[in-house]
């Protein structure tokens, strides 16, 4: 169950969130995975109590993903879109947050590998539902490169990394990615693309390493780690 919750987020992400022009909507729309599972573990499941060392980070977290993604002249997003990929990010946090409660294999790697394993059969379905494959689309090289890039870096090893911390560590600490996604992708860019690093990339930069900071911190309150 917890499974098929996953991949909703990840369908609706995949066939609706490529209508949204706006790659910086996007990211904003990401950032509140944090937000969202943290309301999941708070009121729904009473497994978080409502601290405000964890309200600062959240709220930390959002402006400074919000000064990374912002930029004057960025087109509109398209409104089905925009709540499709909100839909998405909803449906991911609960279903972290629900993976928590539900038995699951004890291994990660058979628990993450059955999760993407639905999540590549329902896509395949929908792809086919909508005619993406009559004709077959061809794959460039460079297609391929970054197809199998997904399938080693964002899959075998970053997904199957989240299931084991999930089995380790509160849902809301795990899902602080989100936050640090854009600074990676602004890094490589800066390191590969040559794109320029401004004082409000700076200061976007800073809040959302303080916002981690506070999240992975035990904020005064033992924290048991599972072996």
């Amino acid at each position: 169950m917890a499974r098929c919750v996953h991949v909703p987020g990840r369908l609706r992400r995949a066939l609706l969130g490529r209508e949204d022009n706006s790659l910086r909507r996007r990211v904003r729309a990401g950032a509140t995975i944090p937000v969202w599972t943290a309301l999941f573990e708070i009121f729904v499941f009473k497994k978080e109590k409502i601290r405000l060392p964890l309200i600062l980070a959240i709220c930390l977290g959002l402006v400074g993903v919000a000064t990374l993604a912002s930029v004057s002249g960025a087109g509109q997003s398209k409104l089905l879109a925009c709540l499709a990929i909100l839909g998405s990010e909803i449906s991911w946090s609960f279903g972290t947050v629900l993976s928590k409660s539900m038995r699951l294999p004890s291994s990660k790697l058979m628990s993450a590998g059955g999760q993407m394993m639905i999540g590549g059969l329902m896509l395949l379905v929908a792809s086919a539902s909508v005619g993406e494959l009559h004709p077959f689309p061809h794959l460039s090289p460079r297609a391929i490169f970054s197809l199998l890039y997904l399938i080693v870096a964002g899959s075998l090893v970053a997904f199957t990394a989240y299931m084991w911390l999930l089995g380790r560590m509160p849902a809301t600490k795990v899902a602080s990615y989100a936050y640090v996604n854009p600074v990676i992708a602004l890094a490589i860019g800066w390191a590969l693309g040559g794109e320029p690093l401004t004082a409000r990339t700076i200061f976007g930069t800073g809040l959302v390493l303080a916002s981690v900071m506070l999240l992975l911190g035990n904020f005064g309150k033992k924290t048991t780690v599972q072996k």
